[in-house]
């Protein structure tokens, strides 16, 4: 798994952690993206590209527009929409 990312210039860490309830988060203080050990490969890959997208939009300034539920809207329509077609870009690449 990757360690670091650049999103619109602004490094980003990614951790894999076992002590998580949840899939995985984004920290926007720490810049830091954190995904859950226990999960599978590929359970932790659709969670990057996840938390990837809020990274995005908590950098460009795009979340100060949304509330919280729209956010978790537009991210989950771009995660369940893109994501799929980047697996098969991939696997055909």
């Amino acid at each position: 798994m990757i360690k670091t990312v650049k999103i619109l210039g602004k490094k980003i860490k990614i951790e894999v952690s076992k002590g998580m309830d949840d899939h995985g988060d984004f920290n926007s203080a720490k810049h830091l993206i954190r995904l859950n050990g226990r999960d599978s490969k590929s359970e932790r890959e659709k969670t990057l590209f996840h938390e990837l997208i809020h990274a995005s939009l908590f950098i460009g300034g795009i979340n100060e527009l949304l509330t919280e539920e729209l956010e978790e809207a537009i991210v989950r329509n771009i995660e369940h929409g893109i994501f799929p077609i980047l697996k098969r870009l991939n696997k055909n690449g």
